[in-house]
């Protein structure tokens, strides 16, 4: 699917996340930091947005790559990291397209981004992801599921395939897969010490009910 132009609008618009997720933090933590040189742990944001994990990543003293289908996004992402004096590698990229060196990363992170992808694509993303993660490297994805509910304006296409999905942080007329469980547990057969947990919110006194997957797996060791 063409990248949606709408995200440059809204980022060009206004800052889109200053802090890092929580889940983000606590996966970092529990992985990485009791590691002796950060700087040899090489982790890709797979979707940086504002910039958020990438600065966290960076001032956590990670070697830090960072790609995002919006240039506004990485514009954003590179003011942030200046002004922090954090330094990351940035570029546009299609995540269709993502041309790393098989094995190349540690740990891909994947905060709400593949998720605004047809099904096809989002295999497809996956296979990729997995490629280029290394034997034990590890992923951890954030993404909405199907006990999600829109507030009114989303118009279902195939399946859990939303076109104008708008609630939470996702700006009106944007694509949205929702996962199901079923989905999910597909897209990680290849790995192993596979988690997949839930988080849920309400918003608007419930009207909007947000639910993630919050998922992380490991890529199998050659031994």
């Amino acid at each position: 699917m063409p990248f949606d132009k709408t995200w440059d609008e809204v980022l060009r618009s206004r800052a889109w996340g200053r802090y890092p997720a929580e889940e983000v933090v606590r996966f970092i933590a529990r992985r990485f930091f009791a590691v002796p040189d950060r700087k040899q742990i090489a982790i890709l944001d797979l979707g940086c947005g504002g910039g958020a994990h990438t600065w966290f990543l960076a001032r956590e003293g990670f070697s830090v790559t960072a790609v995002d289908g919006s240039a506004a996004a990485v514009d954003q992402t590179r003011k942030l990291l200046e002004t922090e004096g954090c330094t990351a590698d940035l570029s546009v990229c299609d995540f269709l397209d993502l041309r790393f060196p098989e094995a190349s990363f540690d740990a891909v992170l994947d905060c709400a981004a593949i998720q605004h992808n047809p099904w096809a694509d989002v295999v497809s993303i996956h296979r990729h992801v997995h490629r280029i993660l290394k034997p034990g490297g590890w992923f951890l994805g954030m993404m909405l599921n199907a006990d999600s509910s829109a507030n009114g304006d989303g118009r279902v296409g195939s399946g859990r395939e939303v076109h104008g999905f708008h609630a939470g942080s996702n700006p009106t007329g944007v694509f949205v897969h929702l996962f199901s469980r079923d989905e999910t547990d597909r897209l990680f057969e290849d790995y192993e010490a596979v988690s997949v947990d839930t988080i849920q919110r309400t918003e608007g006194g419930g009207a909007t009910r947000l639910s993630q997957f919050v998922v992380t797996a490991q890529k199998r060791r050659l031994f």
